[in-house]
């Protein structure tokens, strides 16, 4: 009888844990190994890898400038009306005219008076001078007459007085006529002379009075034109400044409007901001420079994408509104007023759009945000 080798029959062997182990043990420790490295890549980048952190808030986007007020100064009745609803002005373009009549014959008669006096004041330094020239006024030119007349008259006398001063003073160095009656002679000479003498005087002294009484009115009416110039220059209103007419008040021909009364707004083109409402509890980083992202409410930014800027200014102290919470604002400088899809579409960016922003405060590795995380997990002191 042959000698029986076998322990196990094949079959067992088949279904046994050594064959099993042969067939399944892995002969390398490559997975092993590639997912030790990676777990030892994923903590390491723990501490190298950023993320920016961001505060986020409501906000709109609104002119550099407030709004602007078209005040009446006067009161009066409109004569013409310039300006429609949503009209672009510039800065000084009459938008109202209020009826000036009353002014207007104010400047008028100053004018007038005005153009008087300097005509008088050129008679005057014509008279006073030595110009030839004629004279333009009336009055001037009838006291020149009279003084001319008068002047004729003395000369007159006085080359009489001479001559029969002359005659006497042979006839006394004669010996021929007495020294009393030659000194009645000479005294009419010499009050001849004294009266042509103060005739010029008198009269230029008056004339030289009268200049600077004429001066002295000619400043004070200048005065009064400047005042009526700018009282009549009120009776015109004016754009304050550039921009977009709004808010009339349906203003028309013939209307009457009060000194100060409200007539429109102006909503200035200088320029668009964003201004974002900060609450109290993400303001703390924020500060001038800071980067922002703006993600406008009206285009959705998967298409149109978002618009950049930078925090221009923060207020400094707190706004309150009934049924909100406190905010601050913070006013950002954009880096493009338009959206554009990747077609080359363009869609602008008008005043009044809401818009959401994110301040990009800080960047922070996943350690710190995992490390806060599980502080604020664990922290008693964190609990709410």
């Amino acid at each position: 009888m042959p000698v029986q080798t076998k322990i196990f029959p094949a079959g067992v062997i088949e279904n046994s844990v050594e064959k099993h182990f042969h067939d399944y043990h892995p002969q390398t420790k490559a997975i092993y190994l590639v997912v030790l490295a990676a777990i030892l890549i994923a903590f390491v980048s723990l501490f190298f890898i950023k993320v920016d952190i961001s505060v986020r808030s409501a906000g709109a986007f609104r002119s550099v400038t407030e709004r602007t007020e078209i005040r009446a100064s006067v009161s009066g009745v409109v004569e013409s009306v310039s300006v429609a609803e949503n009209a672009p002005v510039s800065a000084g373009q009459p938008l109202f005219k209020v009826d000036a009549r009353q002014v207007n014959e104010k400047s008028a008669l100053e004018n007038n008076h005005y153009a008087e006096l300097q005509a008088q004041l050129h008679d005057l330094e014509i008279i006073t001078g030595s110009s030839e020239a004629p004279l333009q006024t009336r009055v001037y030119r009838q006291q020149y007459s009279l003084y001319q007349q008068r002047i004729t008259d003395a000369r007159v006398k006085l080359n009489t007085a001479s001559r029969t001063y002359n005659r006497y003073s042979s006839l006394y160095k004669g010996n021929v006529v007495s020294s009393a009656e030659f000194e009645k002679y000479e005294y009419e000479k010499n009050a001849a002379e004294g009266e042509l003498s103060l005739i010029k005087q008198q009269q230029f002294s008056q004339w030289h009075g009268d200049m600077m009484q004429l001066r002295l009115q000619l400043q004070e009416l200048q005065a009064s034109r400047q005042v009526t110039a700018q009282e009549k220059g009120l009776y015109t209103v004016n754009a304050p400044v550039s921009g977009y007419v709004q808010q009339l008040k349906g203003i028309q021909k013939g209307s009457f409007v009060s000194a100060g009364e409200l007539l429109g707004e102006i909503t200035p083109d200088n320029g668009l901001i964003a201004e974002a409402y900060v609450s109290t509890t993400d303001i703390g980083l924020l500060k001038k420079g800071t980067p922002v992202r703006m993600q406008v409410d009206a285009f959705d930014y998967n298409s149109w994408g978002m618009l950049t800027g930078t925090v221009q200014s923060v207020s400094e102290d707190v706004f309150t509104a009934e049924g909100q919470p406190p905010y601050f604002k913070v006013r950002c400088v954009i880096g493009n007023s338009a959206l554009q899809l990747r077609n080359g579409y363009k869609a602008q960016i008008k005043k009044g759009m809401t818009m959401h922003a994110r301040f990009l405060i800080t960047s922070r590795t996943l350690y710190q945000l995992l490390y806060d995380k599980i502080d604020d997990w664990l922290n008693p002191n964190n609990a709410a």
